[in-house]
């Protein structure tokens, strides 16, 4: 992920250190709040929810959202009012319009 943001110039405006302050499920569920659309990468394949359309329970958007650990997974990232977690090539592409 870091290569992605290098080489097409993005910056983040906020980083929070998931190694030093791990976010737990449910309060990984609050960058959730704002957004119209999660994004999650899950090996090959990405899942696109249209939260304006389908309001998953939250135990499925726990599961989604968390790693082996319990924790959020990272790289997560809040692109506008899309939240997107793991990493594609193609959906970054696409969500950060590049």
């Amino acid at each position: 992920m870091q290569e992605f943001l290098a080489r097409h110039n993005i910056a983040a405006q906020k980083v929070h250190d998931a190694r030093k302050e791990p976010l737990t499920p449910e309060r990984a569920l609050a960058l959730l709040q704002p957004a119209d659309e999660l994004c999650v990468a899950q090996g090959k394949q990405t899942l696109r929810i249209d939260l304006t359309k389908r309001k998953p329970k939250a135990e499925e958007l726990k599961k989604l959202l968390a790693g082996p650990t319990g924790k959020l997974r990272a790289p997560t990232f809040r692109v506008g009012r899309t939240v997107l977690v793991g990493f594609d090539e193609a959906t970054c592409r696409q969500v950060f319009g590049v």
